[in-house]
């Protein structure tokens, strides 16, 4: 998970940027098939109007097809504009 956090505007608020999921390793054998993907679901703010604090929610979804297996899995994690990432 790669993100900027902390940003303001005017000198308020905590907001994220650039929130990105890279894969760090990934090996298959090349019979295999690896397929991934990550959705937002929801951004929420967990702040004030005067004082925003940003709140996003991240599912990863990946599957590995073998010519007579299919597994499918999936994480969610949650990032706040303070720098907080929590897996859920």
């Amino acid at each position: 998970m790669v993100y900027s956090y902390g940003g303001s505007f005017q000198s308020k608020g905590k907001y994220l940027s650039n929130v990105s999921v890279t894969a760090a390793d990934t090996r298959a054998i090349s019979t295999f098939e690896l397929n991934a993907n990550v959705e937002i679901p929801e951004v929420l703010n967990h702040g004030t109007k005067d004082d925003p604090l940003a709140g996003m929610r991240i599912v990863v979804k990946w599957s590995i097809k073998g010519k007579f297996q299919k597994t499918v899995q999936s994480a969610e994690f949650y990032v706040t504009g303070d720098g907080q990432l929590d897996q859920l």
